[in-house]
């Protein structure tokens, strides 16, 4: 795996340079889930979602004991 013939410079431009990077350069780009904004649509989204199911869980056991027991 390792080349014995491969200098230190030539593996200095191999390896990226972590340490250095800058919002000014625009090396950093901030992913869109890292907002609370995003996360909060989130949390709505689950919250509608478990709403929705409750109801409709509540609808169909009342359809369901209406019929059984009439």
């Amino acid at each position: 795996m390792y080349n014995s013939n491969t200098n230190m410079k030539e593996k200095e431009k191999q390896t990226p340079n972590y340490y250095n990077w800058s919002i000014e350069k625009g090396d950093y780009q901030r992913d869109k889930t890292a907002t609370w904004r995003y996360q909060k649509k989130l949390i709505m989204k689950k919250r509608l979602k478990k709403i929705f199911l409750i109801v409709l869980y509540v609808i169909v056991v009342s359809i369901v004991s209406y019929l059984f027991f009439s």
